[in-house]
């Protein structure tokens, strides 16, 4: 998991040589890129936290932005049914205005700080549950248009798992660093498993 600045920042350059490998052989286009970088990108500015390179208060309001533009960039992705992409990002667009209004900037509590179980709490992520289903249903819409119905399961498992135990702390946005590894080891998985697919076939 994520406790340290070494963990954080060799998670987010092993994602981002992973996306560019998948990126450079076509297995991913560049909406997809975009998508994946906008959450991996996550474990950057979890490094200069922990490093505390900067102001504790500015990255984490560059987080909770990244946190809020994730779903905006996965609408985007959506490969086909362009009229369904454009009403969910309008949609989302209406959904991030009502977060200003129930939550203004103002009132957010933008630290990250050490929880009691070693991971960076993010306090500008105290929300309703409500707000935060509302959030992954549009994180996770193009995952189910695309029919990508594996990455989806595994996303929501992921979720709901990690919500449940670290909700408290407010770590569990934080835990996530995990799937940034495995979905690093799919992208180089599917370059290789296509190289040797192709392979025999010739032979």
């Amino acid at each position: 998991m994520c406790w340290n600045a070494n963990v954080s920042l060799n998670t987010y350059i092993f994602g981002l040589f992973a996306c560019l490998f998948a990126l450079l052989n076509k297995k991913i286009n560049m909406s997809r890129f975009i998508f994946a970088q906008s959450w991996m990108s996550m474990q950057l500015i979890e490094y200069f936290i922990w490093s505390k390179s900067f102001s504790n208060r500015l990255l984490s309001q560059i987080a909770f932005i990244f946190i809020v533009i994730q779903p905006l960039f996965s609408i985007l992705s959506i490969s086909n049914h362009t009229n369904i992409k454009y009403v969910a990002l309008i949609g989302y667009l209406l959904f991030t205005v009502f977060m200003m209004v129930i939550k203004p900037w103002s009132k957010i509590d933008f630290r990250s700080v050490q929880a009691s179980n070693g991971h960076l709490s993010w306090k500008w992520l105290d929300y309703p549950i409500l707000t935060i289903i509302i959030w992954f249903l549009f994180l996770s819409i193009s995952f189910a248009l695309n029919k990508e119905w594996i990455k989806l399961i595994l996303l929501t498992i992921s979720a709901i798992i990690s919500y449940a135990l670290y909700s408290k702390t407010l770590t569990w946005g934080s835990l996530w660093c995990w799937l940034v590894n495995l979905a690093s080891l799919y992208m180089i998985g599917i370059v290789f498993y296509d190289d040797v697919c192709i392979y025999y076939k010739k032979k």
